[in-house]
């Protein structure tokens, strides 16, 4: 995911997966963080995601007791 304006934006993303934990990765730092704060159903997640101007980010699900 990418915010390709100038300007700070944040999102409510969805996604078509019901299961996994979303954790956060930075392609540029290598920096991967849990994501605690979303709502799933059994076919989609809902995570409210904050991106500076020109940011990106991978979205990553893992298995419930995968560790971080």
């Amino acid at each position: 995911m990418a915010n390709e304006s100038a300007i700070p934006v944040q999102i409510k993303a969805t996604f078509r997966i019901g299961q996994g934990m979303p954790q956060l990765w930075n392609p540029l730092t290598g920096e991967i963080r849990a994501l605690p704060d979303y709502t799933q159903t059994q076919s989609q997640t809902v995570i409210p995601l904050e991106f500076a101007a020109h940011e990106a980010y991978f979205v990553v699900f893992t298995k419930a007791d995968a560790p971080m």
